[in-house]
Protein backbone atom coordinates (compact mmCIF):
# COMPACT_ATOMS: atom_id res chain seq x y z
CA UNK A 1 0.00 0.00 0.00
CA UNK A 2 1.31 3.79 -1.19
CA UNK A 3 2.48 5.99 1.55
CA UNK A 4 0.69 9.31 1.59
CA UNK A 5 3.78 10.85 0.46
CA UNK A 6 3.90 8.74 -2.40
CA UNK A 7 0.71 9.34 -3.54
CA UNK A 8 0.82 13.29 -3.27
CA UNK A 9 3.87 12.66 -5.13
CA UNK A 10 2.67 10.71 -8.21
CA UNK A 11 -0.47 13.23 -8.24
CA UNK A 12 1.80 16.38 -8.43
CA UNK A 13 3.48 14.53 -11.09
CA UNK A 14 0.12 14.01 -13.20
CA UNK A 15 -0.16 17.72 -12.88
CA UNK A 16 3.14 18.55 -13.85
CA UNK A 17 3.05 16.13 -17.01
CA UNK A 18 -0.94 17.45 -17.99
CA UNK A 19 0.73 21.05 -17.56
CA UNK A 20 3.22 19.93 -20.76
CA UNK A 21 0.25 18.91 -22.78
CA UNK A 22 -1.62 20.86 -25.43
CA UNK A 23 -4.83 21.00 -24.25
CA UNK A 24 -7.01 20.68 -20.95
CA UNK A 25 -6.63 17.22 -19.84
CA UNK A 26 -8.29 15.67 -16.67
CA UNK A 27 -5.99 14.91 -13.49
CA UNK A 28 -6.79 13.15 -10.58
CA UNK A 29 -7.45 13.86 -7.09
CA UNK A 30 -7.85 12.41 -3.93
CA UNK A 31 -11.01 12.97 -1.47
CA UNK A 32 -12.35 11.50 1.57
CA UNK A 33 -15.54 9.54 1.01
CA UNK A 34 -15.73 8.47 5.10
CA UNK A 35 -13.48 9.50 8.16
CA UNK A 36 -11.31 6.00 6.97
CA UNK A 37 -11.70 5.89 3.35
CA UNK A 38 -10.64 7.80 0.72
CA UNK A 39 -11.21 8.28 -3.30
CA UNK A 40 -9.41 9.18 -6.51
CA UNK A 41 -11.50 10.70 -9.19
CA UNK A 42 -10.63 13.01 -12.17
CA UNK A 43 -10.80 17.25 -12.77
CA UNK A 44 -10.00 19.73 -15.01
CA UNK A 45 -6.46 20.63 -14.74
CA UNK A 46 -7.80 24.39 -15.59
CA UNK A 47 -9.97 24.18 -12.14
CA UNK A 48 -7.11 22.64 -10.68
CA UNK A 49 -5.08 26.09 -11.18
CA UNK A 50 -8.27 28.19 -10.89
CA UNK A 51 -9.23 27.24 -7.76
CA UNK A 52 -5.61 26.40 -5.99
CA UNK A 53 -6.80 22.66 -5.28
CA UNK A 54 -4.38 20.07 -4.37
CA UNK A 55 -4.80 16.63 -5.26
CA UNK A 56 -4.02 15.42 -2.09
CA UNK A 57 -4.77 17.40 1.51
CA UNK A 58 -3.77 16.78 5.25
CA UNK A 59 -7.67 15.63 6.31
CA UNK A 60 -6.47 12.27 3.83
CA UNK A 61 -3.29 11.46 6.54
CA UNK A 62 -4.19 7.70 7.97
CA UNK A 63 -7.24 7.19 5.44
CA UNK A 64 -6.84 4.00 3.11
CA UNK A 65 -8.21 3.78 -0.43
CA UNK A 66 -12.16 3.16 -0.78
CA UNK A 67 -13.41 1.02 -2.90
CA UNK A 68 -17.46 0.16 -3.15
CA UNK A 69 -18.64 -3.28 -3.23
CA UNK A 70 -21.25 -4.18 -6.09
CA UNK A 71 -24.47 -4.58 -4.88
CA UNK A 72 -25.98 -7.94 -6.20
CA UNK A 73 -28.85 -7.67 -8.78
CA UNK A 74 -32.38 -7.38 -7.82
CA UNK A 75 -33.94 -10.47 -10.30
CA UNK A 76 -32.87 -14.25 -11.44
CA UNK A 77 -30.11 -15.79 -9.32
CA UNK A 78 -29.79 -12.58 -7.25
CA UNK A 79 -25.88 -11.96 -8.71
CA UNK A 80 -26.82 -10.19 -11.81
CA UNK A 81 -30.27 -8.03 -12.63
CA UNK A 82 -32.22 -9.18 -15.37
CA UNK A 83 -32.17 -7.19 -18.60
CA UNK A 84 -33.33 -7.18 -22.05
CA UNK A 85 -30.27 -9.05 -23.21
CA UNK A 86 -30.23 -11.60 -20.46
CA UNK A 87 -33.94 -12.64 -20.76
CA UNK A 88 -34.47 -12.71 -24.36
CA UNK A 89 -36.48 -10.18 -24.91
CA UNK A 90 -34.33 -7.56 -26.88
CA UNK A 91 -31.16 -5.95 -27.04
CA UNK A 92 -29.77 -2.83 -25.90
CA UNK A 93 -26.49 -1.46 -27.67
CA UNK A 94 -24.72 0.80 -25.29
CA UNK A 95 -22.71 4.32 -26.91
CA UNK A 96 -20.18 4.36 -23.76
CA UNK A 97 -21.06 7.45 -22.76
CA UNK A 98 -22.07 6.72 -19.17
CA UNK A 99 -22.68 9.65 -16.56
CA UNK A 100 -20.83 8.95 -13.57
CA UNK A 101 -20.97 10.39 -10.46
CA UNK A 102 -22.78 13.32 -8.79
CA UNK A 103 -22.25 16.67 -10.73
CA UNK A 104 -22.30 19.84 -8.49
CA UNK A 105 -22.15 23.38 -9.59
CA UNK A 106 -19.43 25.48 -8.03
CA UNK A 107 -19.23 29.39 -8.37
CA UNK A 108 -15.82 30.52 -9.81
CA UNK A 109 -14.86 33.78 -7.93
CA UNK A 110 -14.16 35.23 -10.91
CA UNK A 111 -11.21 35.74 -13.34
CA UNK A 112 -12.08 32.48 -15.00
CA UNK A 113 -12.59 32.60 -18.83
CA UNK A 114 -12.74 30.19 -21.91
CA UNK A 115 -12.71 30.88 -25.34
CA UNK A 116 -16.25 30.12 -27.21
CA UNK A 117 -16.58 31.19 -30.40
CA UNK A 118 -13.23 32.73 -30.54
CA UNK A 119 -14.19 35.30 -27.50
CA UNK A 120 -12.92 34.97 -23.98
CA UNK A 121 -15.98 35.16 -21.97
CA UNK A 122 -16.28 34.94 -18.49
CA UNK A 123 -17.60 32.30 -16.24
CA UNK A 124 -19.41 32.42 -13.35
CA UNK A 125 -20.01 28.83 -12.54
CA UNK A 126 -18.30 25.73 -13.63
CA UNK A 127 -20.03 22.40 -13.46
CA UNK A 128 -17.15 19.57 -11.35
CA UNK A 129 -18.17 15.95 -11.26
CA UNK A 130 -17.19 14.12 -8.11
CA UNK A 131 -18.04 10.57 -6.95
CA UNK A 132 -21.25 9.32 -6.43
CA UNK A 133 -20.19 7.81 -2.87
CA UNK A 134 -19.29 11.20 -1.88
CA UNK A 135 -21.97 12.54 0.91
CA UNK A 136 -22.66 16.25 0.99
CA UNK A 137 -20.61 16.53 4.36
CA UNK A 138 -17.57 15.06 2.19
CA UNK A 139 -17.97 17.78 -0.65
CA UNK A 140 -17.76 20.22 1.54
CA UNK A 141 -14.47 18.91 3.73
CA UNK A 142 -13.00 18.31 0.20
CA UNK A 143 -13.70 21.93 -0.69
CA UNK A 144 -12.39 23.23 2.59
CA UNK A 145 -9.29 21.53 2.66
CA UNK A 146 -7.94 21.44 -0.75
CA UNK A 147 -9.32 24.35 -2.36
CA UNK A 148 -6.15 26.90 -1.31
CA UNK A 149 -7.13 29.60 -3.02
CA UNK A 150 -8.35 32.31 -0.54
CA UNK A 151 -10.30 34.28 -2.66
CA UNK A 152 -11.93 32.14 -5.26
CA UNK A 153 -12.73 29.21 -2.01
CA UNK A 154 -16.58 29.14 -2.98
CA UNK A 155 -18.73 29.44 -0.10
CA UNK A 156 -21.35 27.38 -2.07
CA UNK A 157 -21.85 25.01 -4.75
CA UNK A 158 -25.40 24.02 -6.08
CA UNK A 159 -26.54 19.98 -6.07
CA UNK A 160 -27.60 18.35 -9.94
CA UNK A 161 -31.18 18.46 -7.80
CA UNK A 162 -30.67 22.88 -7.85
CA UNK A 163 -30.29 22.91 -4.09
CA UNK A 164 -27.78 25.47 -2.89
CA UNK A 165 -25.91 23.78 0.08
CA UNK A 166 -23.61 26.45 1.48
CA UNK A 167 -20.31 25.77 2.69
CA UNK A 168 -19.33 26.59 6.86
CA UNK A 169 -15.63 27.47 5.95
CA UNK A 170 -14.19 26.32 9.14
CA UNK A 171 -15.36 22.81 8.89
CA UNK A 172 -12.40 20.45 8.63
CA UNK A 173 -13.01 17.85 11.14
CA UNK A 174 -13.25 14.38 9.26
CA UNK A 175 -15.11 12.33 11.74
CA UNK A 176 -18.15 14.02 11.58
CA UNK A 177 -18.49 12.45 8.01
CA UNK A 178 -20.63 9.37 7.68
CA UNK A 179 -18.96 5.86 8.41
CA UNK A 180 -20.04 3.86 5.03
CA UNK A 181 -18.76 0.09 5.31
CA UNK A 182 -17.70 -0.24 1.93
CA UNK A 183 -21.78 -0.64 0.43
Amino acid sequence: MPTQAEIKKALDDEIAAAAEKPGTQSVTVAALVDPTGYIQFKIREDFVNHFGITPTSTALEGATLFVPKKKAGTGGTGTKPVTPNSAGAGTVKSNNAKIIGRAIKVPTGGGYTRKIKGVQKPIKEVTIRVPSTMSLTAIILWINTSFTGTTKKPSYFITSAGSRVSINSTFTDKSKLAKKKNE
